[in-house]
């Protein structure tokens, strides 16, 4: 793999861009990105029906209690420079210098401080028996530190190759290591060492991938200009994990580990390959819309057309999960997983409503981190407002909990989005009709499914069959107009 080596005045220390179209640099970057994430999910998603083979829900539990923490503390160890120095026209080697060590330093004493306080917090979190856990995992925040810099260098000249790679080999390192400690009768240790493998190998492979490398300066002046974009951002990042792991809290706090592992499972069969897929789309959205942050019409342009192809390819995934993933989980489980079910539907379909995430990467383009915070304060709020009631109805209750906050934010960061970028709610319905008409269509095979389910033909292939089916016909209604892309990609 090349490495990306920024221009002077120092190997690696520059962000600027080629003078390349930025239309082609956006395709190949989603590309790039759409290899690595769908890559990494598959991968990912394989190790974890293996290890649900040979673990018991309770060490998932014990694993998504610990991570709670982890997850939360991340981001407060960025302090949202990675974003600021994406944001930003031009970052020069002080910059990047100042905002390494920086974030080094505070993601040593977050691995000092958690741990320290492994016991408590655990408890806290609902089961003491998650610190030790907790103890070893506290080295992701030095090994996650190396990449923070590494990773915005790539994002911000928009090279998704080496991400990409990073990605992969995190989720070779994951499954490897967590099925080889699984088989070995670790438990809950053998995730653990997983997540741990799967930092390290991805921030190995960003480490490597550019030539940039630390310089002594640190520059107050710089770090100060960085944390007033990165300030807010920091606080929404904050708020995003805590919406990302409260419904693990809850569940762990009020309901039992088992219950959570249960959860946790339908979460990451649901919501992570979701989630992914959006959140590369954001990754590539963000330096892209920050070339032409001073264009509102351009911001506008690229929004509409980024929600139209994300919406194409969500909607096949979230139909998969909804109606062939509950039969998957019992073809491979039978009763085991079971409780999963019902969560697995519900999260499924809330995660058509994190298309929106889209439109945060021009909030964030044109230098208003606020209005993310404010939107993930508002989802918080509706979640904790619903979680008395959903605690009722257990898991199910929860995920539903979940799907109605995100209906709110949802609603409410489209509505702002086109309020600011002046989009109009018939362009909005045009971009989203074309796939939306062709997810209809391939819905109606679900008509014959009980007929053929019925019949001699084993359970499998009927799934199967009715799964080619839908799909084949997704693709002839969504593909065709992709041919005009695919021209326009060629002549720029």
């Amino acid at each position: 793999m090349s490495r990306v080596s920024p221009n002077e005045p120092r190997a690696g220390a520059s962000l600027s861009l080629e003078s390349v179209s930025l239309r082609r640099r956006t395709w190949l970057a989603l590309l790039w990105s759409g290899i690595g994430s769908y890559g990494s999910s598959v991968l990912h998603l394989g190790a974890l029906l293996a290890l649900g083979w040979l673990l018991p829900p309770t060490d998932f539990g014990l694993l998504a209690l610990a991570l709670i923490f982890v997850g939360i503390a991340g981001s407060i160890g960025e302090l949202g420079l990675s974003a600021a120095l994406i944001q930003q026209k031009e970052s020069g080697p002080t910059d990047l210098d100042s905002a390494f060590w920086c974030n080094l330093a505070i993601h040593l004493a977050l691995a000092l401080g958690t741990v320290a306080g492994a016991a408590p917090i655990t408890s806290f979190l609902g089961d003491p028996r998650a610190a030790p856990l907790l103890q070893l995992l506290s080295l992701v925040f030095p090994i996650s530190a190396l990449a923070v810099v590494p990773r915005a260098i790539l994002h911000r000249r928009m090279s998704f190759r080496p991400v990409s790679a990073a990605q992969l080999a995190g989720e070779v390192g994951f499954g490897a290591v967590g099925l080889t400690l699984g088989l070995l009768g670790l438990g809950a240790w053998s995730l653990a060492g997983a997540v741990l493998a799967q930092r390290a190998a991805n921030s190995a492979v960003l480490w490597f991938a550019v030539d940039w490398r630390p310089g002594l300066a640190i520059d107050f002046d710089a770090l100060r200009r960085l944390v007033r974009f990165g300030g807010p951002f920091m606080a929404s990042a904050m708020v995003g994990r805590a919406l990302i792991h409260v419904d693990y809290f809850v569940i762990g706090r009020f309901l039992g580990t088992e219950p959570l592992g249960y959860y946790s499972l339908a979460y990451q069969l649901a919501v992570v390959p979701l989630d992914r897929l959006v959140g590369l789309a954001g990754r590539v959205a963000f330096p892209a819309f920050s070339i032409v942050q001073e264009s509102v019409e351009r911001l506008k342009r690229g929004l509409l057309e980024g929600l139209r192809h994300l919406f194409t390819a969500v909607l096949p995934v979230v139909m998969a999960i909804v109606v062939l993933g509950p039969w998957l989980l019992r073809g491979l489980y039978g009763d085991k997983w079971e409780p999963s079910v019902v969560t697995l539907r519900i999260l499924g379909l809330a995660g058509l409503c994190l298309l929106p995430r889209l439109a945060e990467a021009a909030f964030l383009a044109l230098g208003k981190p606020h209005l993310r915070l404010w939107l993930a304060l508002g989802r918080l709020a509706v979640f904790v407002a619903l979680v008395a009631i959903g605690l009722r109805s257990g898991i199910e209750g929860i995920a539903a909990c979940v799907a109605a906050s995100l209906v709110a934010w949802a609603g409410a960061t489209l509505a702002i989005a086109m309020r600011t970028l002046g989009i109009g709610a018939v362009e909005l319905g045009e971009s989203l009709w074309p796939a939306a008409r062709a997810g209809l269509a391939a819905l109606a095979p679900l008509l014959l499914f009980p007929v053929v389910s019925s019949t001699e033909l084993s359970p499998w292939v009927a799934l199967a069959s009715t799964g080619v089916v839908m799909i084949s016909i997704y693709l002839a209604l969504a593909l065709p107009p992709y041919r005009g892309v695919l021209r326009s990609w060629r002549r720029s």
